[in-house]
């Protein structure tokens, strides 16, 4: 077996190959192996539990959870995809799990916002830093359909499922999040990077 410091290394240029090696490495339990996987991916996972939940300790929380997941089911990782893929679906489904515990997605509070025409492309094109807080100070409900369809790529029918909603309240909740923060960033004159093509 390679030592625990080549899993990254250049010459495992395919995803097949290192998902492999993190496999093999971490079914080893070495405790070594684990924190270099931790070191090389908390960024990534951070970042994902935070736009959940912000920036705080339940962020921190949730991704000690997920790499705690990570550790104890890796034998339910298939190679044959890219570990980083894998690993993103568990930090989603991590925060899910957490919603479904701590939250009810009840009838959505419906605010009142001038009617502001809001472009699919000025979210998916990236986020800048202007609007990554903005979307930590969305509702929970909002927040948590605005990450899995803008971010996640999930459907309304499959947002509807994970969270046992209808694909409506769904749409809705993903057009009220929308809205909130255009209404913000135009309230403000803010114009980030993102929305500059829209």
């Amino acid at each position: 077996m390679q030592p625990f410091f080549l899993i990254f290394s250049y010459s495992y240029n395919t995803s097949v190959n290192t998902g492999i090696k993190i496999k093999e490495l971490l079914l080893s339990k070495d405790r070594k192996c684990q924190k270099v996987v931790y070191l090389k991916y908390f960024k990534l996972i951070m970042s994902i539990t935070s736009r959940y939940v912000g920036f705080n300790e339940d962020a921190e929380e949730l991704t000690n959870d997920v790499f705690l997941k990570v550790f104890f089911k890796i034998d339910k990782y298939d190679p044959a995809y890219p570990f980083e893929v894998w690993l993103k679906k568990v930090t989603v489904n991590t925060c899910i799990d957490r919603y479904r515990k701590n939250e009810r997605f009840k009838d959505i509070k419906i605010v009142e916002l001038k009617d502001i025409d809001v472009q699919e492309s000025e979210f998916k094109q990236g986020t800048s830093p202007e609007l990554l807080p903005l979307i930590q100070e969305l509702p929970t409900q909002y927040r948590l359909v605005f990450n899995l369809y803008i971010f996640e790529d999930y459907t309304h029918k499959e947002i509807g499922q994970m969270l046992d909603i209808s694909e409506g309240t769904s749409k809705s909740a993903l057009s009220r999040a929308k809205k909130i923060i255009k209404n913000y960033l135009q309230t403000n004159n803010i114009r980030p990077r993102s929305l500059l093509n829209g």
